[in-house]
């Protein structure tokens, strides 16, 4: 038979095993409750201050309608559109507005268009055959004319190209769109961007572009690129 002085010391050192339970061989009792306890507590979240944030007006300054109405907004023609030198952004623009005097003007709009991109329309007013060539990987133009994707498109400027290296026959006027405005277009997509390495071992690879178009020369007046 056990005694009872056995029992009681089990179950002393079966309540020092418990957590929280009272450890009576360590002198840090104490030191290991309090630290037991902090760990079981939650982070206190720590609050934003937004009372110094200053939400700023979507517009600072207003007119009023008569100053309004005193504006002069008029529909011009673009007579001649130019890149100006030494900068990426800016084209020059000469107007008619239809004051008898040509108006000069500049705009930052060369990231979104090219001056032959403009000077299509025109050629089309003069009643000239055009055909635009989107030679941009990004396809911008084809964007511009209509085109959302693209990359979904069957035949590109990619095409005429890869048959002169490959000699194969490509039926002239392949893969030309024709834009309700007047003017026919030859769309770009991302494939535009491989032509680069698969030129990199052809034969006057500098060529391959102007004898993929050269027979559609025969169909226009004009022919336009844009990069």
């Amino acid at each position: 038979m056990k005694s009872l002085d056995n029992k009681k010391s089990e179950k002393a050192e079966a309540k020092a095993g418990e957590p929280g339970g009272a450890c009576f061989t360590c002198p840090y009792q104490e030191a290991c409750k309090a630290a037991q306890e902090a760990g079981n507590e939650a982070p206190a979240e720590e609050k934003i201050d937004f009372s110094n944030v200053v939400i700023e007006p979507l517009f600072s300054d207003t007119v009023d309608f008569e100053t309004f109405s005193k504006s002069d907004f008029r529909a011009v023609k673009v007579l001649e559109c130019e890149a100006v030198p030494k900068s990426k952004k800016l084209l020059k623009f000469t107007l008619d507005d239809g004051t008898g005097t040509n108006r000069t003007i500049l705009s930052g709009i060369h990231a979104f268009t090219s001056p032959n991109s403009l000077s299509a329309t025109g050629l089309v007013r003069q009643e000239k055959k055009l055909l635009m060539i989107d030679a941009d990987p990004q396809a911008s133009l084809s964007i511009c004319l209509g085109i959302p994707r693209p990359d979904n498109m069957n035949l590109t400027l990619t095409d005429p190209m890869v048959a002169v290296v490959d000699e194969t026959y490509l039926p002239r006027g392949s893969g030309i769109v024709h834009h309700k405005e007047g003017a026919d277009f030859l769309p770009a997509n991302i494939g535009l961007s491989g032509m680069e390495t698969f030129l990199v071992n052809t034969m006057s690879r500098e060529h391959v572009l102007k004898e993929g178009i050269s027979e559609l020369r025969k169909d226009y007046d004009y022919m336009l690129d844009r990069e």
